[in-house]
């Protein structure tokens, strides 16, 4: 069974991963971290499963089914944030880059038409709104990639340049030829203004998505899930420190074992050793004794089933050997007396 703490760690890390992804999905529109997203989604509900079967107590299972659920949530605004980026992507290629194409070429002809017919005040302006559509597309196109709030004055600046120039357009082709490149270029600018104005909008709604929706969404998550953590972390120190106070008190009881122990130890060897001690004294005594030529000296502790005992019983061999062995010399020497007597008896009598 893996720890709670764990699996509350996992659940965390994967959905903080999970979240980086979707952010940077929601500011790029690169399908690759969407994919990502998605792997991160499908991992966590995998683990969401194991933490429901592995918590038993009620308190942390509440915890875990509230992250679960607003993560399922999230789940859901993924695949909604997912369906807005496509209906931006689609609104740039099939609105915006068309009619932004088509406004550049319709003030590119007028300009070079108003020139060749010899209006030159229409070219003029004509200048001026090709000018003023270029730099309000590149802001456009800026914002959108990069989502800086800065770009939305330069492109509501540039916006009203282009009206202006549209304005002076109007008095100066009024009834001449040009009149028709001008509603040409007209609906082309009418055309980019609405794709731009429904794109700004989008990035608007997705913003609010991500960073409100969403957010509020990951915040009930993360915070279930650190109330997980933090209830599996209480319950660890608390157990850590019930470990910590029994093996105390369990080397409490070692250390008072062992020294009444040693006591005891200490206690049989000075008894063991006192008698011992007198043994062996008493031993060395009658070895002495012994060596001395002293064969009455009594061997002590002979019939002992120890060490003194077995001390004892070869002492009492040697002395017995000892005695022998003077028996035997004596038996000698008086043999040898006799047969000497014998000889010089028979010198004498011969």
């Amino acid at each position: 069974m893996l720890s709670v703490a764990k699996l509350a760690g996992d659940l965390d890390v994967e959905f903080k991963q999970l979240r980086r992804y979707v952010r940077e999905y929601a500011l790029t529109g690169d399908e690759k971290l969407l994919e990502k997203a998605r792997e991160y989604r499908e991992q966590l509900e995998k683990d969401f499963a194991k933490a429901l079967t592995e918590i038993k107590n009620p308190e942390r299972l509440e915890y875990i089914q509230e992250a679960k659920k607003y993560a399922a949530t999230y789940k859901e605004v993924i695949e909604k944030l997912a369906g807005m980026n496509t209906e931006q992507d689609a609104l740039l290629t099939q609105t915006l880059d068309p009619s932004g194409k088509k406004m550049r070429e319709t003030f590119v002809k007028l300009e070079d038409d108003a020139d060749a017919a010899g209006n030159h005040a229409a070219a003029k302006h004509a200048e001026h709104a090709l000018v003023s559509s270029l730099l309000m597309r590149l802001g456009v196109n800026k914002f959108l990639a990069r989502r800086d709030e800065a770009l939305l004055e330069e492109i509501k600046k540039r916006q009203e340049e282009l009206v202006h120039a549209l304005r002076g357009l109007t008095g100066t082709v009024k009834g001449t030829a040009l009149q028709g490149d001008y509603d040409e270029a007209l609906s082309a600018v009418e055309a980019y203004v609405r794709g731009k104005d429904q794109a700004l909008s989008n990035i608007e709604k997705i913003d609010e998505l991500v960073n409100v929706e969403m957010r509020a969404m990951a915040g009930k998550v993360e915070e279930n899930l650190d109330k997980l953590a933090a209830s599996a972390n209480k319950e660890q120190v608390q157990i850590k420190s019930e470990l910590d106070s029994t093996l105390s008190a369990n080397l409490m009881s070692v250390v008072v074992a062992s020294l009444i122990a040693l006591g005891i130890g200490g206690a049989m060897a000075w008894f063991i050793g006192g008698g011992i001690s007198s043994g062996i004294l008493a031993m060395t005594e009658s070895m002495k004794r012994l060596a001395g030529g002293d064969k009455s000296a009594v061997v002590p502790y002979r019939g002992r089933g120890d060490e003194l005992g077995s001390m004892a019983g070869a002492l009492q061999v040697f002395k017995d050997t000892a005695i022998g062995s003077e028996r035997l010399q004596k038996q000698q020497q008086e043999q040898q007396a006799a047969q000497i007597i014998r000889i010089r008896h028979r010198y004498r009598t011969g």
